[in-house]
């Protein structure tokens, strides 16, 4: 009895499945590897673009103008009303103004939220909240609370018990 590869059909009768089987063992293979190959090179790709994105915020926030390492002088400047996201680009930039508008966007929002939930914060009073300004208050007016509590006993004792 002989080995046969993986890939021998030649004991399938059948030839849509003979050939189905062939064609499916053969490009898998290829694919897979060609997958890996296109993906390393477009995160090698995106690491860059994201890093010179990144650097070209922060120089603008600093107020630089530098050559970047893979070349190119990166200067950005923001329209100067507060509402619009414009961006004047200035010659030999390489930024692309729809991300920065993005980021400004992104800052937006979170300020939102944080509006939101400082209201949310002001308007509720939970249980929890209540116990703790009740310890609150003892630690503060102890002697307070103390006297009180004496009053009253004193005033049981001196209406029941009398």
């Amino acid at each position: 009895m002989t080995l046969r590869s993986a890939t021998d059909v030649s004991n399938i009768s059948d030839p849509k499945l003979r050939k189905r089987q062939v064609l499916f063992k053969k490009k898998k293979k290829k694919k897979k590897e060609k997958k890996e190959r296109d993906k390393n090179k477009r995160n090698k790709n995106l690491k860059k673009y994201y890093a010179h994105l990144f650097h070209s915020i922060t120089r603008y926030k600093k107020g630089r103008r530098r050559t970047e390492k893979w070349g190119g002088v990166v200067a950005v400047e923001y329209c100067r009303e507060e509402d619009c996201g414009n961006i004047s680009k200035i010659p030999g930039t390489m930024v692309v103004a729809a991300s920065l508008g993005l980021r400004r966007k992104q800052k937006e929002r979170k300020k939102k939220i944080k509006e939101k939930k400082n209201k949310k914060k002001k308007n509720e009073f939970s249980a929890r909240h209540a116990a703790a300004c009740l310890v609150c208050m003892y630690n503060k007016n102890k002697m307070q609370i103390v006297f009180i509590f004496l009053f009253f006993l004193w005033w049981f004792a001196y209406f029941y018990v009398i």
